[in-house]
């Protein structure tokens, strides 16, 4: 366990919240290794759904880095699909190619910047 002094982040936006998490992949099955306030949905053609257990705002920045010994999908995006608030974010990975990777990634980690407040 880490001891030393953390302090919050600080943002121009109100109400940034963080949540961000560790996951492994077996064939379709997303498991969550680390982190709290979100599940995962099965892949689906290098496609995986994200639901945050709370509704937000917006969603401000993503990022998702996939793990994979054959580096099959090297392309990440991710975005809300959801209409009003937010809680569902879609992950796409890609291969090289801009298509669906033949296989899914063995592992990814992801955090998430999410708006909480309706003042920007």
């Amino acid at each position: 366990m880490a001891d030393r002094s953390f302090f919050a982040p600080e943002t121009l936006n109100r109400e940034v919240k963080i949540i961000a998490g560790r996951c492994t992949v077996s064939g379709s099955t997303v498991t969550v290794a680390n982190g709290i306030g979100f599940s995962f949905g099965a892949f689906s053609s290098g496609v995986v759904t994200c639901t945050l257990d709370d509704k937000y705002n917006g969603l401000l920045h993503a990022a998702v880095t996939s793990y994979d010994a054959a580096a099959e999908a090297s392309i990440v995006s991710a975005h809300s699909v959801s209409s009003g608030s937010t809680n569902t974010v879609e992950f796409t990975f890609l291969d090289s190619g801009g298509l669906a990777p033949a296989s899914n990634p063995s592992e990814f980690s992801f955090a998430l910047f999410l708006l909480n407040s309706d003042d920007s």
